[in-house]
């Protein structure tokens, strides 16, 4: 197995490497995960479909830094892919959906510019929609905790927990836009400090119409 290094060929581009949240809206209905491990090349095409792809990336084995890499394999544009996260050395890439046509997607390659391709469905690409997504993440934290307090029910006006501990929480279940997370000591190192009655359960909102109200993590 080679060990994966962020190395770029080709592609001369500075990528987002989220792994923590970097957006505050939500711009469609979920995500795609690349299977990195399968070294697939990954066409876009420019609308629904369409035979011939515009664009291509392709993941390799590079012997010449013994890593994975990434690389483009038509045209000429460069800076166009920037997705939603891409962090090879952690097994990550993620694109983003803006919507779903039958066995077609329509993707945002360009998060800065919100410029959208298309891609057809494929064993390599695996569809979460946004709650499935944050219910796999390792962490969360709300962006503003005045705002979004952990409460003890998911109500508006339930009472808020005290004392939260709100960088140890992990998600548990999503119904609609509130998440039930619990306190995790482990994700936060807090594990000797933390007695029995810190570790409880609680509620935000992850989101509010297209708004997200979270940071969430993907690795500790």
């Amino acid at each position: 197995m080679y060990k994966i290094k962020v190395i770029f060929w080709v592609l001369v581009m500075v990528v987002p490497l989220s792994l923590f949240s970097q957006i505050d809206s939500i711009k469609g209905n979920g995500l795609i995960s690349v299977a990195i491990d399968s070294l697939p090349t990954i066409k876009f095409y420019e609308s629904k479909g369409a035979n011939i792809p515009i664009k291509s990336i392709e993941i390799f084995d590079d012997e010449a830094i013994k890593a994975h890499n990434i690389r483009e394999i038509s045209g000429k544009e460069k800076n166009w892919f920037k997705p939603f996260s891409l962090h090879l050395d952690y097994y990550i890439f993620y694109i983003q959906v803006y919507k779903i046509e039958e066995e077609w997607m329509e993707v945002i390659v360009n998060e800065e510019s919100n410029q959208k391709l298309w891609l057809k469905n494929s064993p390599n690409l695996k569809y979460f929609s946004w709650e499935e997504f944050i219910l796999n993440t390792v962490s969360i934290t709300p962006i503003n905790s005045a705002d979004n307090p952990l409460l003890v029910t998911p109500e508006i006006n339930s009472r808020q927990i005290k004392k939260p501990v709100l960088n140890c929480l992990t998600p548990v279940s999503i119904d609609k836009e509130w998440l039930k997370v619990k306190v995790d000591p482990t994700v936060c190192d807090r594990y000797n400090e933390m007695g029995k009655n810190d570790i409880v359960n609680g509620y935000l909102r992850w989101k509010k119409g297209e708004k997200l109200l979270i940071h969430y993590f993907l690795v500790l």
